[in-house]
C-alpha cells in the first residue's frame, strides 16, 4: 500500500514539474515527499534558467540578479559533490557540507552552456576544474538523455570514463554546425538512439572550425530512432539559392532522408527542394516558417509536394501568398487529417 501510495504521489507531482515554486514548497511536508520530489527537481536543474516570454526592461535588472543567485546556488551544490581531496587541489577555500542526496545523479539533462556559464563564477580558474565538474554529469553512474551543446564546443564528451553507458541511451539532441567535428564523430560511436534532434546551421563563412561538418552527417546517420528534426538556419538570411545549391546543405538534407520512413516532426526556417519532401510519407508535424523573400512558384512547388507526399500530416505552417489558392485548395483536400493550420501571410493585397 505504502508503494502504491508513493506511485500515485510520483505521478502527481511529475504532472508538477514545471510548477516548481509548488514542488519547492512540496518538500517540507515530510520525508517521503521530499525523496519524491528531489528527484523531480533534479531531472532537469537548468530549467529555472528558462526565460518565456519577454522581460520588460524595467524588470531586466531584477532577472538578472535572480538568474546570478540561481546560478550560485546550483554552482555550491555542485561543488559540495567534490571530493574534498579534489576541493584542496583547486584550492576552493570555502567549506560545503556533503548533500543529503547524490541530486547529480538524478539530472537526465545536461546542459553544457548553462554548466560553463555556472563554472565562469566560480572563485577558482585553475585548469582542470572544468574536467573534474563536468565528469560529475558524465560517469558510469549517471544516465544523460537530454543533451544540449553549446557553439563552439570542443571538450570530446566520448573521451570522458563512463560516458558510454551515461549517453548510451541519449534521447534529444541540441547542437550546432559549429560544434567540433571530433565532439559529434565521437557522440556519434556510443549513441545510436537519438529521437530528436534540435540543429542550429550557420553559414560556411561562420564555419571555420568545420571544412567539412563531416561530424553532424555521421552523427544523423548513425541514429535509429530519429522521428524529431528541426533545423534553424541561423545568422544571416540566406537566399533559398545559396542554400540549396551547396553540397553541405544536400549532404545535409540526404543524411536526413535515410530516416524519412521513422521522421513525424520535421521544423526548418528555409524551405527545401521540394522533391526531398516527396520521401517523408510519415510526417505529422511540418513547419516551415522563412526567414527571407517569399518565393511564389517555389512556394506552390512546395505546397503540392505536401499533398501529393505527406497525406498524413496533422499540423502544418508554411509562407503563403493569394497566389498559391489552387495549390492551397488541393491541399485542403488531399490532407484530410490536416487538423492545424499556420499561414504566414506575405502580402496585405489581397482580391
Amino acid at each position: 500500500m505504502l508503494n502504491l501510495d508513493r506511485d500515485i504521489l510520483f505521478q502527481i507531482f511529475e504532472k508538477l514539474q514545471d510548477d516548481r515554486n509548488s514542488l519547492h514548497n512540496s518538500l517540507l511536508v515530510n520525508v517521503s515527499w521530499c525523496e519524491i520530489i528531489v528527484p523531480i527537481l533534479w531531472k532537469n536543474p537548468w530549467k529555472c534558467f528558462s526565460t518565456h516570454g519577454k522581460i520588460s526592461r524595467r524588470n531586466l535588472q531584477t532577472h538578472l540578479l535572480n538568474d546570478e543567485k540561481k546560478k550560485k546556488l546550483l554552482l555550491d551544490v555542485i561543488i559540495s559533490h567534490l571530493s574534498d581531496e579534489t576541493s584542496d587541489t583547486f584550492g576552493l577555500t570555502t567549506k560545503y557540507k556533503k548533500p543529503l542526496f547524490n541530486y547529480i545523479g538524478f539530472c537526465k539533462h545536461l546542459n553544457l552552456g548553462d554548466l560553463e556559464g555556472i563554472i565562469n563564477i566560480m572563485e577558482c580558474k585553475k585548469l582542470g576544474v572544468y574536467d573534474k565538474i563536468i565528469n560529475l554529469f558524465i560517469n558510469e553512474n549517471t544516465r544523460i538523455t537530454h543533451l544540449y551543446i553549446p557553439h563552439k564546443f570542443k571538450h570530446k564528451l566520448h573521451l570522458i570514463p563512463g560516458a558510454e553507458s551515461c549517453l548510451l541511451r541519449l534521447e534529444y539532441l541540441q547542437c550546432s554546425t559549429l560544434t567540433e567535428d571530433d565532439v559529434l564523430v565521437g557522440l556519434a560511436e556510443i549513441s545510436e538512439s537519438i529521437e530528436e534532434l534540435n540543429l542550429n546551421i550557420y553559414g560556411l563563412q561562420d564555419n571555420y572550425y568545420n571544412v567539412n561538418n563531416n561530424g553532424i552527417i555521421k552523427l544523423i546517420q548513425c541514429q535509429k530512432k530519429l522521428n524529431n528534426v528541426r533545423f534553424y538556419y541561423a545568422g544571416t538570411n540566406y537566399p533559398y539559392m545559396e542554400i540549396n545549391s551547396n553540397s553541405f546543405y544536400k549532404d545535409l538534407e540526404n543524411s536526413l532522408i535515410k530516416h524519412a520512413s521513422n521522421i513525424q516532426y520535421f521544423s526548418t526556417n528555409k524551405k527545401p527542394y521540394p522533391n526531398f519532401l516527396s520521401y517523408f510519407k510519415n510526417l505529422k508535424y511540418l513547419e516551415m516558417s522563412d526567414d527571407y523573400t517569399l518565393n511564389t512558384v517555389h512556394n506552390q512547388m512546395i505546397i503540392k509536394a505536401i499533398y501529393e507526399n505527406c497525406p498524413n500530416v496533422e499540423y502544418l505552417e508554411i509562407p503563403f501568398n493569394n497566389n498559391c489558392i489552387l495549390e492551397f485548395e488541393n491541399l485542403l483536400v488531399k490532407c484530410q487529417y490536416l487538423d492545424s493550420l499556420y499561414l504566414t501571410i506575405e502580402e496585405e493585397d489581397w482580391e
